[in-house]
């Protein structure tokens, strides 16, 4: 590995987070915590702090001054199956939560140039991170997931009357390994399909590597009809990831057996938000935010030969465009505090018909708590909590045609998750 991609795997090592929750898919919320304590309503309208960039580069118009942000949210899943039926090669092993803890940091800077306002955004906004223990009833469709991305997004912003319009460009990298346990033909043999039910000492294991850079861009306008309201709406680019790797294989006693060169498309969906916030008096504020986010771009994951293009491994999605809306206020008490409150409905882009043990997602609800204090002029800190549960998730998943690794011994995954989240998150703003 070379000293550049050293220095960015350092620098993202506390990115990982989990499939279990924050919002559809694998998409990731989590980039402010003055926004997570009302559950991210109004975001495309806010004014808290510079972190509110990300979700519209044209709310840099209303922060004042120059400021830094650095923050990070600590996230604590799970996702615990419950056996319903497997059949085949799923019917022996062990039941297992595959929610993993995670922390996830975030950076932004505000600044002028002449009659604009700048913004720096380095933030995660897709992640992804089930781990299994080896030996699981599903092992055979997966192990360990863990996709984990870098945003670098520098945007600009001008305020002309009424109005505020905001532009950036975004450098993301992404990197993934996935991994799982597999039934070799050599191994196979001879025992026969009823022994491979109940006997897991021959199973090898596979794992696939890769890495990417892609470009995306993000456009954003506010509007201020009057000195109370503000109505914000931002549009963030679909962005296209070609994972280029290793696709590997061990045999149970960890032996390496080989690689092959291997690339894989993933394209992370578009969103779209339209946000308004009113504010009542001098101590309360509400907001609120509906956001479309389009993953009917993440059709199939397919991984492929570079030699050839034959398909190593491959998993159907299909999966749909999401909605999401939140409600939230901040509430003033006095100079030195400031309260948030929050409620979310989040869709899931999941079809009953294609859940996987690697995102097994559902529709969520969100319920979140934040604080403010201000240590003193231009200093504050910020706390959130979230909690975040859905309705009991059922599976059904299946040997895909292709899979190699398993052959003709197949079966089904049956049964349900129990899936909830917390969120516990920090920030401090310095306004210089």
């Amino acid at each position: 590995m070379s000293l550049k991609k050293r220095a960015l795997a350092a620098a993202i090592g506390f990115t990982l987070s989990s499939s279990a929750a924050m919002a559809s898919g694998f998409q990731l919320w989590e980039e402010s915590a003055s926004g997570q304590g009302r559950a991210f309503a109004g975001m495309g309208a806010a004014t808290d702090d510079a972190s509110v960039q990300w979700y519209n580069a044209a709310n840099l118009t209303a922060i004042a001054g120059h400021q830094i942000v650095v923050g990070g949210h600590y996230i604590m899943p799970k996702a615990d199956f419950k056996n319903g039926g497997s059949s085949g090669i799923f019917a022996a092993g062990a039941d297992d939560n595959g929610g993993n803890n995670a922390f996830i940091p975030n950076v932004f800077w505000k600044g002028h140039w002449g009659d604009y306002d700048l913004g720096l955004s380095v933030v995660t906004p897709f992640g992804l991170g089930t781990r299994y223990v080896s030996n699981w009833r599903g092992r055979y469709l997966g192990v360990e997931s863990d996709v984990r991305t870098i945003n670098i997004n520098p945007s600009i912003a001008r305020k002309v009357g009424h109005w505020s319009f905001g532009a950036g460009i975004s450098a993301q990298y992404m990197e993934a390994k996935l991994s799982k346990r597999i039934l070799p033909s050599a191994v196979l043999q001879g025992l026969g399909y009823p022994a491979a039910l109940s006997n897991v000492v021959g199973d090898g294991a596979s794992e696939l590597k890769g890495d990417s850079w892609a470009w995306g861009y993000n456009l954003g306008m506010t509007y201020t009809p009057t000195k109370k309201d503000r109505i914000g709406v931002s549009y963030r680019s679909q962005v296209q990831q070609v994972l280029s790797g290793k696709a590997k294989k061990y045999t149970q006693t960890g032996v390496y057996l080989g690689a092959d060169s291997a690339k894989a498309a993933l394209d992370l969906p578009a969103t779209l938000d339209v946000s308004w916030s009113h504010r009542y008096n001098d101590a309360l504020e509400v907001l609120l935010s509906s956001t479309w986010t389009g993953w009917s771009s993440f059709k199939e994951l397919r991984v492929v030969k570079k030699a050839d293009g034959s398909t190593l491994s491959y998993t159907p999605e299909r999966w749909h465009d999401t909605w999401r809306w939140a409600l939230g206020a901040n509430y003033t008490l006095n100079g030195k505090w400031l309260l948030r409150t929050g409620i979310a409905y989040d869709q899931t882009p999941v079809r009953d018909a294609n859940r996987t043990v690697r995102i097994p997602d559902n529709d969520r609800k969100w319920l979140s708590l934040g604080v403010r204090y201000t240590v003193k002029p231009g200093l504050m800190i910020d706390l959130a909590f979230s909690h975040l549960w859905a309705d009991k998730t059922k599976i059904d998943e299946t040997v895909y045609a292709g899979e190699t690794d398993i052959g003709a011994f197949t079966g089904h995954l049956k049964g349900h998750y129990d899936n909830a989240v917390d969120i516990f998150a920090a920030q401090l703003v310095w306004q210089y």
